[in-house]
């Protein structure tokens, strides 16, 4: 009926490593313990309600509670991502979307509303290719968008590897405080937005956040 400490942070760390401290810091904020807040989904039943209340979390996004709803209930709820999505209006499954329409990042697609259409259709994917569980379905969508992305997908690597050219390392990414490319996407040595100095300051900051982090006190 509710999540330990470890097995709630093994899924934000799963979903989105670099959420971790920030995550832990709006629990010990909100002075909310685990048991109590995965006991409040358990017993809310409405969808919305239940996402309402882990987003309530300081640090957690429609991203990361999808994520915590997709292991708690593997059959009612999926993983919102960016790459399952571009797959959806590829095949035609996303209403209205636009002809070579693509997202980058999810948080452009990071809101209640639809992450609630998303697992809507979603459920029909599923409907027109029995026996595949929901679960299965986004493994599928998601490796058909990364084999397919002409840029930064499986497709691009190859291209670079197999004309023996060195892979492009420009970081086209414009927010400075993007955990993902000052930790581990931006490879550009002399990227203005991701600096040395910048990568260097959160490598720290990561460095002492895991410190402090794990064994965390067991009320938590």
């Amino acid at each position: 009926k509710y999540l330990t400490f470890e097995e709630f942070m093994v899924i934000v760390i799963w979903k989105r490593p670099a959420s971790k401290t920030k995550v832990v810091n709006g629990l010990i904020d909100s002075k909310l313990s685990i048991d109590r807040a995965t006991r409040k989904i358990n017993f809310s039943g409405e969808p919305e309600e239940m996402l309402k209340e882990l987003k309530s979390v300081n640090g957690i996004g429609i991203s990361i509670a999808s994520a915590i709803m997709t292991v708690c209930y593997p059959e009612n709820y999926t993983i919102l991502d960016y790459r399952a999505f571009n797959s959806l209006m590829r095949l035609s499954y996303w209403p209205n979307a636009k002809r070579n329409e693509k997202i980058k990042e999810s948080k452009q697609i990071n809101t209640l509303g639809v992450y609630l259409e998303y697992v809507d259709v979603c459920k029909k994917v599923m409907e027109n290719n029995k026996p595949l569980t929901l679960r299965q379905i986004d493994q599928c969508l998601w490796g058909m968008d990364f084999d397919e992305d002409e840029e930064g997908g499986l497709g691009d690597l190859l291209k670079h590897l197999s004309n023996k050219e060195p892979y492009n390392s420009a970081c086209k990414c414009s927010d400075p405080d993007c955990a993902k490319c000052l930790g581990i996407n931006c490879r550009d040595k002399n990227c203005l937005t991701h600096t040395n100095e910048l990568k260097e300051a959160w490598r720290r900051r990561w460095e002492q956040a895991n410190k402090k982090i794990f064994p965390y006190p067991k009320n938590y």
